[in-house]
C-alpha cells in the first residue's frame, strides 16, 4: 500500500500487508486544514479523519486536505439555513448587516455563524435574526454541534435558543 498526501500526514504512512488485512487509516491535517476526500479506501465518501482499506491487492490511498471556507449571506446563499446546510465542519458563515426572517435555524455541525463585525456593537445591532414571535421558532444547536459551533455578533429577536446535548 502506498499513500500520497499534502497539507497533512497519514498513518500508517505505507507498508506491506497480507491479502485480506483491514488497515485503519488516520489522517492528521496541518493546522487550518481538514479532510476533503479520500480515494482508494473502503469508503471514499468519508470526510472524517479516519478510514479503512482492505488489502485485496496493491492499493494506493490518497487523502486530500482543504482549508475551511468562508461563506457569505447574502452573497453565496440567500438564507442562513441554506448556508448552514452547505457548510462543512469549521467553515465560517458571515452575515451582512440586515434583518433575517424565517423559521428555525438548525446548526448541527461545528461551524461559526457570525455577523460581519462581531466586535462592533453597531454592526451587531444591525445584524438581526428575527423569528417573528413564533413560540416554536428558534436557533437550535443539534447533537453534532459541539464546542466548536459558534453563534456570535448578531442580535437575536423573538427567538428561543435550544441546545441538544450529545449522548
Amino acid at each position: 500500500m502506498t499513500i500520497a498526501v499534502g497539507s497533512g500526514t497519514i498513518s500508517p504512512p505505507s507498508g506491506t500487508y497480507k491479502r485480506g488485512t483491514v488497515v485503519d487509516l488516520t489522517a492528521a491535517p496541518n493546522a487550518g486544514f481538514r479532510v476533503k476526500k479520500w480515494t482508494g479506501t473502503d469508503n471514499d465518501n468519508l470526510t472524517t479523519k479516519t478510514n479503512k482499506v482492505t488489502m485485496n491487492g496493491d492499493r494506493q490511498v490518497t487523502v486530500v486536505f482543504e482549508q475551511p471556507q468562508t461563506i457569505t449571506v447574502p452573497g453565496d446563499y440567500v438564507s442562513i439555513q441554506a448556508a448552514i446546510e452547505n457548510a462543512k465542519t469549521n467553515d465560517t458563515i458571515i452575515l451582512a448587516p440586515g434583518t433575517y426572517h424565517g423559521a428555525e435555524i438548525i446548526i448541527d455541525k461545528e461551524i461559526t455563524l457570525t455577523g460581519s463585525n462581531p466586535d462592533d456593537a453597531n454592526f451587531v445591532a444591525a445584524t438581526i435574526i428575527d423569528g417573528g414571535g413564533y413560540p416554536t421558532r428558534g436557533v437550535i444547536f443539534g447533537q453534532n454541534a459541539g464546542p466548536q459551533a459558534v453563534l456570535q455578533g448578531v442580535t437575536i429577536f423573538e427567538l428561543r435558543i435550544f441546545h441538544f446535548a450529545r449522548g
